[in-house]
């Protein structure tokens, strides 16, 4: 009976430790503008919604809760802007971030996010854009580059049809869906039952494992 007793107060310590480091947003909101270096690539993992926009500065500004705010970290390394949480469990996230870059080429999205981007950025040789999990991704504004890879992994959304490049690569992991513009040439793989959507006239080479598909618009 003892053994029962110690283990069942172990046990609620345990579940309240565990709830004491959940983050659930207070309510109190807050404005913070981040002095980051000059960046190209961004790898996010804050923000409930997030805009890209154009601009000849790069910058953050982070809007929500004052205890989700003062626990997300921005960090520029190597030219790779990195939004995170020192914190694992946030719920109730109301957290706005806003992005200005003249250009990027490079767009990680981690998680259960929203993401648009804005304006008219300089044109690009080549943009990486990565969607992992449950993403809704699009691109508001038209813009160019010469070459784009997308690869989406869950069933997240990456609408980027207002991107105009020659040559696409798009590949999706899941039941996501894809949205692209280009010219030349497509290489699409699909794993799963994702839709890959395509603007354009390209050359299509495709590698669909699943009940994928690949369709004009």
């Amino acid at each position: 009976m003892k053994h029962f007793f110690y283990v069942l107060v172990l046990a609620l310590l345990f579940t309240s430790c565990n709830n004491d480091d959940e983050l659930h947003a207070s309510g109190n909101i807050i404005h913070e503008v981040r002095s980051v270096k000059d960046f190209t690539k961004l790898n996010i993992n804050a923000g409930k919604n997030i805009k890209v926009v154009y601009s000849e500065h790069s910058g953050v500004t982070i809007t929500g809760s004052d205890n989700l705010v003062q626990h997300i970290r921005s960090k520029v390394s190597n030219g790779q802007l990195t939004l995170d949480y020192d914190q694992d469990q946030i719920h109730s996230e109301d957290v706005e971030i806003v992005i200005t870059v003249p250009y990027f080429n490079d767009l990680t999205l981690n998680g259960k996010r929203i993401l648009s981007t804005h304006g008219t950025f300089k044109q690009t040789g080549y943009i990486k854009i990565v969607s992992h999990g449950e993403n809704d991704m699009i691109s508001a504004d038209p813009f160019t580059t010469g070459n784009v890879d997308i690869d989406l992994t869950g069933n997240g959304n990456v609408d980027f049809r207002t991107l105009s490049s020659q040559d696409a690569k798009a590949s999706i992991t899941g039941n996501g869906r894809i949205y692209l513009k280009t010219t030349n040439s497509l290489i699409g793989k699909i794993k799963g039952n994702g839709h890959i959507y395509y603007l354009g006239s390209p050359q299509i080479s495709s590698d669909i494992k699943g009940n994928g598909l690949i369709s004009s618009l």
